[in-house]
């Protein structure tokens, strides 16, 4: 009766070790793959490209911002140097760390101006622009 109750526990314990605890290790790593070709069309004024180990491009800044949290100092330095954004008016492309963001509804758009900040905030009827190291300082 000891050794099936023992045995049980064990099988148990092996279950959770082997299957359960690392099916949740990593669970909030990175989950926006690198797409292969820059976004076209009217959704580029939400994606990024950036060369790290060669051009990488993500279909929304939200998506940039988590890769980047994955990456070492120096992978980093290089993202922050190269990575480009697109004007949310204009289609302009704006270095990723001199752009203006505004934040609505999870959705992060960029601008290359406060002035284009200010009109987009206007329109939406609320919020605020925050800068690339404000926005890097949010959780996603």
């Amino acid at each position: 009766m000891f050794c099936r109750t023992a045995q049980r526990r064990f099988s148990l314990f092996v279950i959770v070790v082997f299957f359960l605890i690392p099916a949740g290790v990593g669970a909030e790593k990175f989950q926006c793959p690198p797409l292969k070709e820059a976004v076209q069309g009217e959704e580029k004024k939400y994606s990024v490209c950036s060369r790290v180990d060669g051009p990488e491009y993500f279909a929304d800044i939200r998506c940039a911002l988590l890769r980047r949290k994955d990456l070492c100092a120096m992978e980093l330095s290089t993202f922050d140097l190269s990575g480009r954004v697109y004007d949310y008016y204009s289609g302009a492309e704006i270095v990723i760390t001199e752009a203006l963001y505004v934040v609505v509804d999870g959705r992060i758009h960029a601008f290359s101006g406060q002035g284009d900040a200010d009109r987009f905030i206007g329109e939406q009827g609320g919020g605020e622009s925050i800068t690339f190291e404000q926005l890097t300082a949010m959780r996603f």
